[in-house]
């Protein structure tokens, strides 16, 4: 389970008071999430049960990052109100957006329908590259620039020196060599210039749910920040258009074709995206290789194979997966 703060029901109950959504029926703790804990709450209005529930998620935040949560609300109230699938962020009777439970910070969202999908096809792969293209359009207004994407040169440079000694010779040869490439690409005056705005910046197959008719809902905007919006593409591609190491033309073309259809990309755009999917492939790569080789990790935290990612990464770097603009605009 993901939990890393463990809660009774009389601590759900006391968050639950400080919100006009009705009493506590049944908890669950959340098998989804690897950064925060989750909670599935079923509420009700009536002390006797008998009417109808409804369901809400309580994120405990596991972090401090404070301005990352303020962001995070703010795109959730942009992406609801352009009719995108998101819970946007239930405010508390004291009008907040973030309240607290055991001096951790605490966010309510409706919980939405829908299954998470282990092998998505390229209809579930186009729905993705929809939501990316309405999302960072819709978003585009929003002044996210005092939040920075974290994971950019300077970041890779230092969780790079961090893990090295915990890798073999291979793997650190990969690491250096990918590193080298992307911090070359990410210097160049004409890849600062490609767009940026709001990215998702974690958008897994876990972190969206669809059913028999569609897309219903994106979850996990804690990553949420500025950054390259053809990052945001590579880390959606790197894994829903992934049958185990290796990219899936038809997933991946389908994807980007619905995401062009709406936001049209640049001719400089399709040049990097290659080196934009080895980017997103090393940063999740050092992202997990600093949780596995914590020495004070928490029993409880759930952790993620850092090997897949060095594996996409050493398939970008041998075969670089080449976007030609003819392949998606048809």
């Amino acid at each position: 389970m993901a939990v890393i703060t463990h809660l009774r029901r009389s601590a759900l109950e006391d968050v639950l008071h400080k919100y006009d959504v009705g009493m506590l029926r049944d908890y669950f703790p959340a098998s989804e999430g690897i950064e925060n804990t989750n909670y599935i709450l079923s509420t009700t209005l009536d002390s006797t049960y008998e009417t109808s529930n409804t369901e809400y998620v309580l994120t405990v935040i596991e972090d401090d990052r404070v301005a990352q949560r303020e962001l995070m609300v703010q795109v959730l109230a942009r992406c609801h109100e352009y009719g995108l699938p998101v819970a946007p962020v239930v405010r508390s009777r004291q009008d907040e957006a973030i309240t607290s439970v055991l001096d951790k910070a605490v966010v309510l969202c409706p919980r939405l329908k829908g299954k998470h999908l282990v092998a998505p096809l390229r209809e579930h792969c186009g729905a993705i590259g929809r939501f990316l293209a309405r999302m960072h359009l819709a978003t585009e207004t929003l002044d996210g620039t005092n939040f920075r994407y974290i994971r950019d040169s300077h970041w890779l440079d230092t969780h790079s020196s961090r893990v090295v000694k915990h890798l073999d010779s291979h793997d650190r040869y990969l690491l250096r060599r990918s590193v080298e490439s992307i911090k070359s690409t990410l210097n160049r005056t004409d890849v600062q210039a490609l767009p940026q705005g709001i990215i998702h910046g974690d958008l897994f197959r876990d972190n969206a749910l669809f059913n028999e008719y569609g897309l219903t809902g994106v979850v996990d905007f804690h990553h949420a920040s500025h950054g390259f919006w053809l990052y945001d593409l590579a880390v959606a591609v790197n894994d829903w258009c992934r049958t185990r190491d290796v990219l899936d033309k038809e997933r991946a073309f389908a994807l980007l074709r619905e995401y062009n259809a709406i936001r049209p990309l640049h001719d400089e755009e399709y040049w990097f995206f290659p080196m934009f999917l080895l980017y997103a492939s090393v940063a999740f790569w050092l992202s997990r290789l600093s949780v596995t080789t914590q020495s004070d990790l928490h029993p409880d935290r759930p952790v993620r194979d850092p090997a897949e990612m060095a594996r996409i990464a050493q398939r970008h770097i041998s075969r670089p997966f080449r976007l030609h603009e003819m392949a998606i605009a048809n």
